[in-house]
C-alpha cells in the first residue's frame, strides 16, 4: 500500500496587469517568493518536492560617483 502525503500550500498573488508576483508557503515552512507564472509553477513544484528556498542573491549597486 502506498503512503500518501498531503501538502498544504498558501499562495498569495499580486497582479499588476499581466505581471504577477507573490509568495508560496508550505504550512509551517519558509516563505518562497516568486515572479511570473513560471516562477509560481516552479515555487509550487519546489515546495511539493521539499526543495529548500534559495537565499536572495545580493544585488550589485554601481557607484555612479566613483
Amino acid at each position: 500500500m502506498m503512503s500518501v502525503e498531503r501538502v498544504q500550500l498558501r499562495v498569495a498573488i499580486n497582479r499588476d496587469g499581466d505581471a504577477i508576483t507573490g509568495t508560496v508557503t508550505r504550512l509551517g515552512g519558509e516563505v518562497r517568493k516568486f515572479s511570473g507564472r513560471l516562477g509560481l509553477f516552479s515555487a509550487i513544484d519546489d515546495e511539493i518536492e521539499g526543495i529548500a528556498p534559495r537565499p536572495a542573491e545580493p544585488r550589485e549597486i554601481d557607484d555612479v560617483d566613483g
